[in-house]
């Protein structure tokens, strides 16, 4: 199987593990610095609490989980494009995700707070991090974004919502692509961290 790593400011070259993205431990592009980071605060120094709010566990996971994917899976290459930005060169556009797994994650968020309902492009940055632009309002999630897919498409950069998880990988993908990605949705969905993706052909 090929491996396309995505390009931004932390290499993924090691295979050096502990406890954190345990579905991609044994076919990753990360290393234990890059998980360390997504469990216990941003490779791209994103700070979530940017309305000067905590945001709840259930939420953060979710955001933890989608961090995991990004930085470690091996599959989803197909879905990046190069960018110009001041944390990346390359993103994510249009990544599918089952519908379910979306509603669960926006459900999760609902009560918690942001600035912005774009957060690809309408942060404020400086100091190294994202911040609310000056005169902005914070708002709940459910204020914000109003629907589950408008949160998907404007947070997660997930553009291809499907209503099935058996027709979330689009066509050219392997079987094994599938099979692992839809494990991940429903570890998405359970919380789970179990999940070996040696296990899965």
């Amino acid at each position: 199987h090929s491996i396309i790593l995505t390009e931004g400011p932390i290499r993924k070259n090691e295979a050096e593990w502990a406890s954190h993205c345990v579905p991609w431990s044994e076919r990753s592009c990360c290393t234990f610095n890059t998980t360390h980071l997504t469990h216990h605060g941003s490779p791209y120094n994103f700070n979530f609490n940017h309305c000067g709010k905590n945001m709840s566990e259930e939420c953060r996971r979710h955001f933890i989980q989608d961090s995991c994917f990004y930085e470690c899976s091996p599959n989803v290459g197909p879905w990046a494009v190069k960018v110009e930005m001041k944390t990346r060169n390359e993103r994510f556009v249009h990544v599918p995700l089952c519908s379910s797994d979306c509603e669960t994650w926006f459900k999760a968020c609902i009560d918690d707070y942001t600035c912005t309902d774009n957060w690809v492009r309408n942060f404020r940055w400086a100091d190294g991090t994202n911040q609310c632009h000056p005169g902005s309002e914070c708002r709940t999630f459910q204020e914000t974004f109003e629907t589950a897919e408008n949160f998907c498409h404007k947070v997660t950069g997930k553009g291809n919502i499907k209503r099935h998880s058996n027709s979330m990988i689009p066509d050219p993908a392997t079987a094994r692509s599938k099979a692992l990605l839809l494990q991940y949705t429903r570890l998405l969905k359970t919380g789970q961290s179990g999940f070996d993706p040696s296990r899965v052909y």
